[in-house]
């Protein structure tokens, strides 16, 4: 993420050594222009390191001398760096203050480093993709600590979950928080981050207490006890600190974090200041006149975001890429009956879903409306109730996707943090034609209901596919 305003202007220098570089500025009173000459000839180049040592491990994660890779219980691992190794770890920082992100042999240090951090139990020389993306955000982006705080801040609030963030002593609440809960806890983590880097802590409460009600569901948005931002502040305030951003260090409420212990649904009663709220004392917060802040009231109403279309019948021709789903026998959890379904969100109205469920119609749309806040209607069948279920719904989606892949698109989703696949550029009336036309070929029993092989009479028919598609077209018309 880029902040929002200019980065400073540096102009970066090389040494022999290909480090990247920042040279001080020389001396005013030098001299003579020949003394100054004959000093510049002789005196090695001195040059300002872009980052405190101290700092930077820090940033690494080194200061108490613990391993820190992640473990199979994705934790961080607590053994202790060897003893041996620390003289050579402190050298090597020492080596990297003068690092930025663009020096030529930052990644070479990183793995040295890594090996030589790693405890007896994690040998491997170069650091797993989580490490190096927060190792190198330890290191300024072209001077600047902006990419510091970034990551840093991104990783201490978490990513966007669709389950509810209630927890019990032994439990989590299953439930989950829509769409709209979710795309706005991404809202809100991107103006702090903003907010962060621009030396803004203290226009953080009123987003602090926002993120906090976009973590819970229904149940649980006004009983639960928020006691996260006062944690969550402190850590941001000592991030902006290590980052030399010149913001003081909290006096009060920076205790350490601890999830409350307590049964789901319970409601506290008792008084808390600073960030302990419960949902309902969160309205009082006020949001900063010039936040950049806008959260979702209704359905998201933007065009969906496409991803990079991929051809995934070639080399195949379309009958055998049918043809090859025909063919395929029927697991017995695939041999359920179900209804074929086509939706049509209307702020995308181009693009078609279709897909089965083994449960009612209008339960899936409402489902698929809560978790992806996109408002949607019914084009098939119509009425919903109408329509009667279709023996092995499972392939009959299979096959009527088989038909339009050529049109098929993925969406990501920014409500379920999915990527649908089942979306197609279609008219309404393709997506009748070919739901109508394999659920009527599924209603003649192709398929052996003992061991879901194709009939020998179905498979010499799909020999010859261009026949057998022509037939099926005739029938149904």
């Amino acid at each position: 993420m880029s902040p929002a305003g200019p980065s400073p202007s540096i102009v970066p220098c090389c040494t022999p050594a290909s480090f990247t570089l920042v040279h001080r500025p020389p001396p005013s009173n030098a001299g003579s222009d020949l003394h100054k000459s004959n000093c510049q000839e002789h005196q090695p180049q001195t040059y300002q390191p872009l980052v405190k040592m101290c700092t930077l491990r820090t940033r690494l994660g080194l200061r108490n001398w613990k391993c820190g890779r992640c473990t199979r219980a994705e934790t961080a691992c607590a053994n202790s760096i060897p003893r041996k190794n620390r003289d050579q770890i402190e050298s090597l920082i020492k080596s990297m203050i003068f690092l930025c992100q663009e020096s030529p042999e930052l990644i070479s240090k990183m793995e040295e480093l890594s090996a030589l951090a790693n405890c007896h139990t994690h040998r491997r020389k170069d650091p797993e993709d989580a490490r190096k993306t927060k190792w190198m955000a330890a290191f300024p982006a072209q001077n600047s600590d902006v990419r510091y705080v970034e990551v840093q801040v991104m990783e201490l609030l978490g990513s966007a979950s669709t389950l509810c963030g209630a927890k019990a002593e032994s439990s989590s609440c299953p439930n989950k928080i829509g769409g709209r809960k979710v795309q706005n806890f991404q809202r809100i983590t991107d103006e702090i981050v903003r907010l962060s880097t621009y030396h803004r802590v203290s226009d953080i409460d009123y987003h602090l207490g926002m993120l906090q009600r976009n973590m819970y569901c229904s149940d649980h948005e006004l009983t639960m006890h928020l006691q996260k931002g006062d944690y969550w502040k402190s850590k941001i305030l000592r991030i902006c600190t290590t980052a030399d951003f010149g913001v003081g260090l909290p006096t009060q409420s920076a205790v350490p974090y601890e999830p409350e212990r307590k049964s789901l649904g319970s409601e506290s009663t008792e008084h808390c200041d600073g960030f302990n709220l419960t949902g309902q004392q969160i309205s009082s917060l006020r949001i900063p006149e010039d936040s950049a802040l806008v959260l979702l009231e209704g359905f998201d109403t933007t065009p969906f975001l496409i991803l990079p279309r991929r051809n995934r019948r070639s080399p195949k021709t379309l009958n055998d890429y049918i043809h090859e789903r025909i063919c395929r026998s029927l697991s017995t959890r695939h041999r359920k009956p179900g209804y074929i379904y086509a939706f049509q969100a209307k702020s995308n109205p181009g693009y078609i879903k279709i897909g089965y469920t083994t449960g009612s119609v209008i339960e899936r749309l409402r489902s698929l409306i809560f978790d992806c806040n996109r408002e949607m209607t019914v084009l098939f069948p119509t009425p919903p109730e109408s329509v009667k279920s279709v023996p092995n719904a499972w392939r009959v989606e299979e096959l009527c996707h088989a038909e339009l892949v050529d049109y098929q698109v993925q969406v990501d989703c920014t409500g379920c943090l999915s990527e649908h696949r089942e979306w197609f550029q279609i008219s309404a009336a393709d997506a009748f034609a070919v739901i109508k036309k394999w659920s009527a070929w599924m209603r003649t029993t192709p398929y052996d209901p003992v061991l879901g092989n194709l009939k020998e009479k179905e498979k010499r028919k799909a020999s010859e596919m261009d026949h057998f598609m022509s037939e099926l077209a005739k029938s149904e018309g």
